[in-house]
C-alpha cells in the first residue's frame, strides 16, 4: 500500500474510532490520534482529496466519516460546555489531593476529550503513594458517599488508581493510548510527566503525541493530609492497605455476579491489585475494542 493510501486508511479508522462516540475531530486532532507517523500538512492534503472523494465530511474545522454532518453543531455545543466544567473539575481535583497518600490527579473520561452534556461526570485518574494505594481510596470513597446526600456524586467520579511504584498501565491497546494521551493532569506535573514517560508504548499507538500539557502544581502546606499520613503509618498500614483491598474484591465481585456478567471479564473492569484499582463497570475498553473489530475501515469504506 503506497504511504498515501496507508495514510486515508489510518484517518479513518481514526475517525472512525471517535465515531463510535458521535465525535468529530479537528485536523490536529487526527494528527495526534494517527496511529501512524505523520505531519499536520500531510494530513491537511489527504483530508483535502478525501472530502473530494466523498469519504469525508467537514464543517471547514471538524471532519467525520461521510455523511454525519449533523454531529457537527453536537461538537460545539459539547465544546462549550466542557469549557465551562474544566474549572469546576480542576477544582474537585484539587480537593482531591487532599486526601492523605493522594499523589497526583488528572481529569479523564470525556471531560478530557473536551466533550461535556448534561449527564457528564467528573471523572478522575488518582496515583497514590506506594503500599497505600486502598487505604487513599478507601478515605475518598467514603467522601463520595457523603456528596450522594448533596446530589453532588457525579462530581466524585475516581474510577481509575495506580499507586506510584507501579505506573505502568497494563493494558496497551488503542482504548489506553486515547485516554492516556488526553488526560488533563491537575496536580504535580513532575509525576504527570513521569506517568507518560514510562508509558514508552504509548508512542507504538499514537506516535504523533506530545507532551505539551502544562500544570500548575498546588502543592501547598497540608497540615492535615501530613498529619493524617503520619498517624496511618504508625499502625500497620501495608495490613489495612492489603485488608481494604480484599474487602473491596470481595463487594465488587459479588456486585458483578449479581448483574449476571461474565466472571471472565471481570479483571478488565473492576481490576484489583495492592498497586491498581480499576473500576470501569460499563467496560466501555472491551466494548469499544469489539466494535472498532466489528468496524474495520480501509481506504475504500466502511466493511
Amino acid at each position: 500500500m503506497e504511504n498515501k493510501e496507508l495514510l486515508a486508511s489510518a484517518i479513518l479508522q481514526t475517525l472512525s474510532y471517535f465515531d463510535y462516540f458521535k465525535y468529530p475531530l479537528n485536523a490536529d486532532e487526527i494528527h495526534r490520534f494517527l496511529e501512524v507517523p505523520s505531519t499536520p500538512v500531510d494530513i491537511q492534503n489527504c483530508l483535502l482529496e478525501m472530502m473530494d472523494e466523498q469519504k469525508v465530511s467537514s464543517d471547514g474545522t471538524f471532519y467525520s466519516l461521510y455523511g454525519k454532518t449533523p454531529l457537527f453543531e453536537r461538537r460545539k455545543i459539547s465544546n462549550a460546555l466542557a469549557m465551562e466544567l474544566i474549572p469546576r473539575a480542576k477544582s474537585v481535583g484539587r480537593f482531591l489531593y487532599r486526601f492523605p497518600f493522594v499523589r497526583f490527579v488528572g481529569i479523564s473520561g470525556s471531560l478530557s476529550k473536551l466533550y461535556a452534556d448534561e449527564k457528564t461526570d467528573f471523572d478522575f485518574f488518582i496515583v497514590t503513594a506506594p503500599n497505600r494505594l486502598w487505604i487513599a481510596r478507601s478515605f475518598m470513597h467514603a467522601f463520595k458517599k457523603l456528596s450522594f446526600l448533596f446530589n453532588k456524586q457525579e462530581h466524585y467520579c475516581m474510577n481509575y488508581y495506580l499507586d506510584s511504584d507501579h505506573l505502568q498501565l497494563e493494558d496497551r491497546n488503542r482504548y489506553t493510548s486515547i485516554e492516556l494521551s488526553t488526560l488533563i493532569p491537575v496536580v504535580n506535573s513532575t509525576l504527570y510527566k513521569r506517568l507518560i514517560r514510562e508509558n514508552f508504548w504509548l508512542k507504538e499507538n499514537v506516535p504523533n503525541f506530545h507532551l505539551s500539557q502544562v500544570v500548575t502544581d498546588h502543592r501547598q502546606m497540608m497540615p492535615v493530609k501530613f498529619l493524617s499520613e503520619f498517624l496511618i503509618n504508625l499502625f500497620f498500614p501495608s495490613r489495612l492497605n492489603h485488608l481494604l483491598m480484599r474487602i473491596t474484591d470481595i463487594k465488587w465481585k459479588r456486585k458483578w455476579q449479581r448483574a449476571g456478567y461474565p466472571m471472565e471479564d471481570y479483571d478488565l473492569a473492576f481490576r484489583t491489585r495492592e498497586y491498581i484499582s480499576k473500576n470501569h463497570p460499563k467496560n466501555y475498553q472491551k466494548r469499544v475494542l469489539t466494535q472498532m473489530d466489528k468496524k474495520r475501515v480501509n481506504v475504500f469504506g466502511i466493511t
